[in-house]
């Protein structure tokens, strides 16, 4: 079965997929990225599901997926390994000493980098405020454990 010519915007869980099948180029946003063929654990079903949501949940099969390329992802999306442009997946952990640095986890990629603050708050901002809540929220269940161990 041949992929669309416009792959559908389909996303969601990612639980039931078995296999990667195919891929093919989504360049609408700030960075490339890829939109998969699936097989699914339903049988004869496949469907089309977004790299970055592959990522949350099927990050191993999708590293697997691009190593089976020569040139790799970089090679078959058309991103220059040199400048880019990558889309970060996440924050890992900060720097908070004199410049400020995130550790990114980048989507496609088993390598993390350290970033400026000032140059992920400009195009990513979304993912500091992600990253604030977060450290927030387990601000919150430490308080909690702690209230919990001391009326124990």
């Amino acid at each position: 079965m041949d992929p669309p010519d416009v792959p559908p915007t389909e996303s969601g869980c990612n639980d039931d997929v078995l296999s990667i099948l195919d891929h093919r180029l989504d360049a609408s946003g700030e960075a490339n990225v890829a939109w998969f063929h699936v097989q699914t654990t339903q049988p004869t079903t496949y469907a089309w599901r977004h790299e970055t949501d592959m990522w949350v949940d099927k990050k191993e099969m999708v590293l697997a997926y691009w190593k089976g390329f020569d040139g790799g992802r970089d090679g078959q999306l058309g991103v220059d390994p040199s400048n880019g442009p990558w889309l970060p997946a996440r924050i890992l952990n900060e720097r908070p000493k004199r410049k400020k640095r995130y550790q990114i986890e980048w989507v496609g990629y088993d390598e993390d980098t350290w970033e400026p603050a000032d140059t992920l708050a400009l195009h990513h901002q979304h993912l500091i405020d992600q990253w604030v809540q977060r450290l927030a929220e387990q601000g919150a269940l430490q308080q909690i454990a702690e209230e919990v161990a001391v009326q124990g």
